[in-house]
């Protein structure tokens, strides 16, 4: 099963590009890909960060690990 408006299968392992602005602690940080949360507005996919967190994130906002 795909991840959102992605190519990438669910549970596909990520690494988060530097991103700027409010968004910006979640730099470098690694999780698996899932389906976009509606909580957190209309991004690409949904991330499940290791630390337990979760964000939405555009295509070009990650890097695959696997």
């Amino acid at each position: 099963m795909k991840a959102g408006n992605s190519i990438y299968e669910v549970g596909t392992r990520i690494k988060i590009k530097r991103l700027s602005g409010e968004d910006s602690f979640l730099s470098g940080q690694e999780g698996i890909l899932t389906h976009p949360f509606g909580c957190y507005g209309d991004l690409d996919v949904g991330v499940m960060l290791n630390n337990g967190e979760i964000c939405n994130l555009s295509i070009e906002d990650f890097d695959i690990l696997n």
